[in-house]
């Protein structure tokens, strides 16, 4: 629910027996902005270790990676 952009009675039409009050409750009681700090930080860090170039060059070898066409041009503005 947090991060999700959706507040907690959207998951729950998805969710049986949970009502949007109890996973309000809960979301608020677990959620800081330290934790929040600390789970942004671990996702920097672990796409920092990520070796990108070896996985684009792959994508490549294989024929995956097609060129997408160029967007037409728009009406002037």
């Amino acid at each position: 629910m947090k991060g999700t952009n959706m507040g907690p009675y959207e998951p729950v039409r998805h969710i049986l027996g949970v009502s949007g009050h109890e996973l309000s409750c809960t979301a608020n009681r677990h959620f800081s902005i330290v934790l929040l700090n600390e789970a942004v930080a671990d996702l920097v860090n672990a796409h920092a270790q990520l070796d990108i170039s070896q996985s684009l060059a792959r994508t490549r070898a294989s024929g995956t990676c097609r060129q997408l066409p160029s967007p037409r041009p728009g009406p002037a503005r």
